[in-house]
This record gives structure tokens, sequence and C-alpha cells, in this order.
């Protein structure tokens, strides 16, 4: 990259903030210190002041990425020494990745727990780790461990489909039923991988419908994914014929005249047995605001 004359006198850092907007301070500051950012072939410090013509170059290793806060607050339903589940909202991704290593809802737990930055991946533990995760537009609860230990107990209890799961869903169509089970086995899609397909040779996978209130053209349906595949609840109302509203990889449509700007889908109830104590629990969360907004509209 080379200086234009609008950014002369700039900091290196504060040049790099406005070229990588996606990536933290504390990551750019990481690359600078340990040499991967050259000013005119040279190693800089991230203070140093850009010339109109000086060339920057980044060099791009293959090592774990340094992720850090983010100061968004977290909403927390429940917590005590083992667990804490709280309500992710809309357009968050769930965990670290390519392309996005610093707004997300780990990065949040981060801030909430006062761990300014770790290594992805390295030896250092956070200290929590996810329990379940959500696509980056669905809302509602996600479990966090926050003791050894925990993460096992939890992965038995999925792994023995005991943890009760309820999402609601802002449906496009209105179905000819008022409960429906799909029993569909699930696959990655043969050209888009992201997408997941009803094949014979898939994962088993069973989805529990009810239709909670019908209206012109869209529903509300109440969805128990019985068990746990990527995707499940949204590939399922897709082959059912009722696409999530919003949802375009599924065959939805956006539309945000009325306020339709993500999947409409929102996971509102999480049942399961405490980890340590064995007692049954419950926990519910409200649909995000924007989805309040739509299902508003439609009544």
């Amino acid at each position: 990259m080379r200086v234009s004359r609008k950014v002369d006198g700039v900091s290196l850092l504060s040049f790099l903030k406005d070229k990588f907007g996606g990536l933290s301070v504390s990551y750019l500051k990481y690359r600078i210190s340990r040499g991967d950012v050259l000013v005119c072939g040279r190693s800089a410090e991230t203070s140093h002041q850009l010339k109109e013509g000086d060339t920057v170059e980044i060099l791009f290793r293959r090592d774990k990425p340094v992720i850090s806060a983010c100061s968004r607050p977290v909403q927390v339903i429940f917590e005590d020494e083992f667990i804490i589940a709280v309500d992710k909202p809309p357009k968050v991704a769930s965990h670290p990745a390519c392309g996005n290593y610093s707004e997300t809802l780990v990065n949040m737990l981060m801030g909430y727990f006062g761990i300014e930055s770790i290594v992805l991946g390295g030896k250092e533990s956070m200290g929590f780790g996810l329990v379940n995760r959500l696509d980056r537009d669905t809302s509602g609860i996600l479990l966090v461990a926050r003791a050894p230990g925990v993460h096992r107990v939890f992965q038995e209890q999925f792994a023995e489909m005991s943890v009760e799961k309820e999402y609601l869903a802002i449906t496009e169509g209105v179905p000819g039923w008022v409960k429906k089970t799909v029993s569909l086995p699930l696959k990655p899609d043969g050209e888009k991988r992201a997408v997941m397909r009803a094949h014979p040779a898939g994962k088993e996978a069973l989805t529990r419908l009810e239709l909670l209130e019908a209206f012109d053209g869209r529903s509300i349906i109440r969805a128990i994914p019985v068990t746990g595949r990527r995707h499940q609840v949204r590939a399922h109302m897709a082959s059912a014929g009722l696409p999530i509203a919003g949802d375009i990889l599924y065959g939805g449509r956006l539309n945000p005249g009325c306020g339709i700007e993500r999947v409409m889908l929102h996971c509102r109830s999480l049942g399961f047995r405490h980890p340590r104590s064995g007692r049954k629990m419950r926990l519910s969360a409200e649909p995000a605001e924007d989805m309040k907004r739509v299902l508003e509209g439609l009544s």
C-alpha cells in the first residue's frame, strides 16, 4: 500500500485502523510489534509518522490470531460459578472465525470476564467455553461453561438429546396443519457447503413444529429440534414449504419495509439439568426488539 498525500503525517497505527476497521487495535499493535508491518521495507513503531510516497507492507504468517475483548454489554439470563446463560443478540457471530475476530459473543464475554486479549487456539485458557452455538442472525439463549468438566457434562446431555430447545420463527406461507413432525436426514449441499439439504445419506434430524398463529401470507411457528444438526430448524422449515422470513439461504426473503432484515428465528427456551446439582432448569428469553416489531406488525 502506498501512502497518499491525504494521510501524510498520520501514524502507522491510525493508517492501519482506517484500512482494516474490522481488526482490533490490540491485534494491529501485536502485528506491528512482531515486525509483520514494514514501512519502506523496514519494521516500524505504532507511532511512526507516515510520509507521502511511503510503502506499507503486511507480512502474513500462518499463526494463531490474537482476539481482544469487546466492550458491548452481555445480557445475562442466569449465572452461577459453573455456568452462565446469555441472550445472544442478532447479527452477532457466536465464535471468532476467519474475517471476524473482534465483534463476536466470545469477544463480548471476554469483556464481561475482564480478559483483555488471548491467542485463539493457544495454550492459555479463557476460563469459559460456549456449550451451544447460534447462527449469526439467530437471537436467543446460549449456554457458557465456566468451570472444569462442565462442558463435558453438557456434551453428554446433548448426545442423550435431553436438552430441550424451543425456537420461535416467523415464516413465509401458512401451513395446512397445526402440528407436524419433520424427520429428514441432513447433509451439506454438494455445491453450496454452507447449505444443509435433506438427503438419505445425511445425519438423522428430527424437528417438531407447531402453528401458533397464522396471518395473511405469514405464520408464527414454534419449533423444537430434537436432534442438533447445523441449520436444522432452517432447513426443515424450508423442506416443509415454510422458509423462515429473511432466510435467503433457504428460500426466504428480506423485506426491510416490514422490518425483516435478517433471519426471523429466536431461541426462546432451553431446558437442561444443572451440570453439578443435577436439578432441572428451564430458561427463557424474549425475542429481540426487531423481531418484536415484526410480530407486532403481523398482529
